[in-house]
């Protein structure tokens, strides 16, 4: 009789190679240069893409874990606050109105920034770093979420919360931010990747 077989657990670096790398494949209906244009845009040529290691090796699964985790104290502060009339105990109204202009600047930026992410996750040929900026990607994402529902509750007692993406297109203070992420949003992917 014939002992079973048992499959050995993949380690962290193989798992991570297994979820990302090996969903690579080459194209077969049009040529990868004309399927990623903006992988050369810039001048930058990439000779082994296999070479580039992402330093978090963030899977999908560790991901929603780790952050449904901190999403939980959150939200349990968040509803906490609600209860009790938080909005109550604001003694200065200059919190309120820091809130207002975070708001105003920070979450739409967030939200830039998770498309331009989104972007490069699109156009870049190595399988590893296309996964890496997609994760990036949903994490921006997320942030402008979680800012968004986490100011909510102020919405309800205070004005100059409901136009965020009305005031960031008008507001003179937001000009330097939004020319920033707005010309990175729309550049290269190299250009628009962090260092």
């Amino acid at each position: 009789m014939d002992a079973p077989v048992t499959k050995k657990k993949l380690g962290l670096k193989e798992r991570h190679i297994a979820m990302t790398r090996d969903l690579a494949w080459d194209t077969t209906y049009q040529p990868m240069d004309k399927v990623f244009p903006f992988d050369k845009y810039e001048g930058i040529k990439i000779h082994d893409w296999d070479k580039w290691e992402d330093p978090f090796r963030l899977t999908m699964d560790a991901y929603w874990k780790y952050q449904g985790e901190k999403e939980k104290k959150l939200y349990a502060v968040i509803e906490a606050f609600a209860q009790n009339n938080g909005q109550l105990g604001i003694s200065d109204a200059r919190y309120v109105n820091a809130i207002k202009i975070f708001f105003q600047a920070v979450t739409p930026i967030e939200y830039l920034a998770h498309r331009g992410f989104a972007h490069v996750g699109r156009h870049f040929t190595g399988a590893g770093a296309r996964v890496a900026a997609q994760m990036q990607s949903i994490d921006e994402l997320r942030h402008c979420q979680t800012e968004t529902h986490a100011l909510s509750h102020y919405n309800k007692y205070f004005n100059g919360l409901h136009q965020a993406p009305h005031m960031f297109d008008r507001v003179w203070y937001l000009s330097v931010p939004k020319s920033f992420f707005e010309d990175a949003s729309t550049a290269g992917p190299f250009e628009f990747s962090p260092p």
